[in-house]
């Protein structure tokens, strides 16, 4: 990849990152992540179990989500710092190791945005998936063999 290639895929990648922020609600989040923890805290929390179950599911979720944020935003500081650093010195294993941190980096923003898609309150819950191979099946079949 040529480096100005690479300034656009970053560019990108800070526009989305930015989108996402709003989308998940980021500051939102971790304003509730707090409030939850010192809640957390109360001798009385624990009385209920019913409740601190759901507010300990609902700090789970919010955890994870805030804290896969921050990865990202710490990927695109990374990739940001390795293009100034490789402007200023043109050396060919720094552009490397910048090619590298902007791969990374869009995959974790790819996984981000996937996690903004599933940030609904049932999308944590395990599914039960049926495939049915149709007629594939029935050739694979013929052959003796039971794989999909």
């Amino acid at each position: 990849m040529d480096i100005t290639e690479l300034q656009d895929i970053i560019e990108n990648c800070n526009t989305t990152l930015i989108d996402l922020n709003k989308t998940l609600e980021i500051e939102d989040k971790k304003d509730k992540k707090q409030s939850l923890e010192i809640c957390t805290l109360e001798p009385s929390f624990w009385d209920d179990k019913e409740n601190s179950s759901k507010v300990l599911n609902e700090l789970k979720g919010i955890t994870q989500i805030v804290a896969e944020y921050t990865k990202v935003q710490n990927l695109l500081d990374d990739a940001k710092t390795l293009y100034e650093l490789y402007i200023e010195t043109s050396d060919f294993e720094i552009k490397k190791e910048l090619e590298n941190s902007v791969k990374t980096l869009e995959k974790a923003i790819e996984k981000l945005k996937i996690e903004s898609i599933l940030s609904e309150e049932y999308d944590t819950l395990n599914a039960i998936v049926t495939i049915h191979a149709g007629a594939r099946w029935y050739r694979v079949s013929r052959l003796g063999s039971n794989v999909i």
